[in-house]
């Protein structure tokens, strides 16, 4: 994947932030690389705004930090020149910024989610092996991994983060043309 310009990225919801080319999107410091933005967010156990040190020893591209307030939105401090950008709600809008990132591939994919209390591994599944039956590559995300028929990846949670959404779906979507 080629570099994102963070200035592009973030232009529908900050203005003034600064041009600097990136890879990825990271929300967990122990994983972060100097290639990376961190994305300090409030989740349900940590908040990432504790860990914004951690990045910066890590030497991250920059850091977009979360905000609960709107009037912060948009402000940008450095520590050692890496610029830290205040955006309010971040953890609203992840999904959207990896999607821009990943040139949303969700929008050139057809897309089945399937809820329910039993049986969702099962009907995946069962989709995953008609399509590739019928001649279709069909990528599933769930309890078993991400992937496709009989080549599923293990993963940590049942579902994973919006960043890993996207990219687990960009990676799909170049497998399944390819």
């Amino acid at each position: 994947m080629k570099k994102n310009n963070l200035k592009n990225i973030l232009s529908p919801w900050i203005k003034n932030a600064p041009e600097k080319k990136f890879l990825n999107l990271c929300l967990d410091s122990r994983k972060l690389t100097s290639q990376d933005v961190f994305i300090a967010i409030q989740g349900t156990k940590e908040n990432g705004n504790n860990f914004i040190s951690e990045a910066i020893k890590k030497k991250a591209v920059a850091i977009l930090s979360e905000t609960k307030e709107k009037n912060k939105h948009g402000e940008i401090s450095y520590i050692n020149k890496t610029p830290i950008l205040s955006f309010f709600k971040l953890s609203e809008h992840i999904s959207n910024l990896a999607g821009r990132i990943y040139k949303k591939p969700a929008d050139k994919l057809k897309i089945i989610g399937v809820t329910g209390t039993n049986g969702k591994t099962t009907v995946t599944q069962l989709i995953n092996q008609w399509s590739e039956l019928l001649g279709e590559k069909t990528a599933t995300m769930g309890t078993l991994g991400n992937g496709f028929y009989n080549v599923l990846k293990p993963t940590k949670n049942t579902t994973s983060s919006a960043i890993d959404i996207q990219s687990f779906l960009y990676i799909a979507l170049k497998k399944k043309l390819i």
